[in-house]
């Protein structure tokens, strides 16, 4: 990607917005990171819905490079090619809260929770309120629309 500046190394996941690649930044010693790509998920042959959703992923880009919290995934580039629009963000190793709730796997399977301590989850939860104020407290607040035990990394 990017003429050589990504390379892919495998896929992390989809959603309803966009796919996560795990990648490697060949013009950072092969530093890893997370490539967020655009999905079609707008009638792509509708081009002023296809241009919002353009918009909104540009936008989501600009507020996230904004954002500076440790519990935040720090944004390293944004940029579109060959019609594709893509974020570039930092990597964090480490599971995802998913695994203490019943889940059900890629190839739909169901995966049985892995039950945490009480001080684990207060834990966490008192980490995630710290982030939830950061970016409730800016000057224009940021909702994520989208906080849930799947999004949530443990490094």
């Amino acid at each position: 990607m990017r003429s050589g500046h990504y390379r892919i190394l495998e896929p992390l996941g989809k959603g309803g917005m966009g796919a996560l690649y795990l990648a490697a930044d060949t013009g950072a010693f092969d530093r890893r990171c997370v490539i967020k790509e655009l999905l079609d998920y707008y009638d792509p042959t509708d081009p002023e819905e296809a241009q919002k959703a353009q918009a909104r992923f540009e936008t989501e880009a600009r507020l996230l490079a904004e954002l500076s919290h440790p519990g935040i995934p720090r944004i390293y580039s944004f940029f579109s090619e060959a019609g594709r629009h893509f974020i570039v963000m930092e990597y964090i190793e480490g599971e995802t809260l998913e695994l203490a709730v019943t889940h059900a796997d890629p190839a739909g399977r169901e995966v049985a929770a892995r039950p945490l301590s009480p001080e684990t989850v207060v834990r966490h939860a008192i980490r995630l309120c710290q982030v939830l104020d950061y970016l409730a407290d800016r000057s224009t607040p940021v909702v994520h629309h989208d906080v849930k035990p799947a999004n949530l990394i443990v490094d």
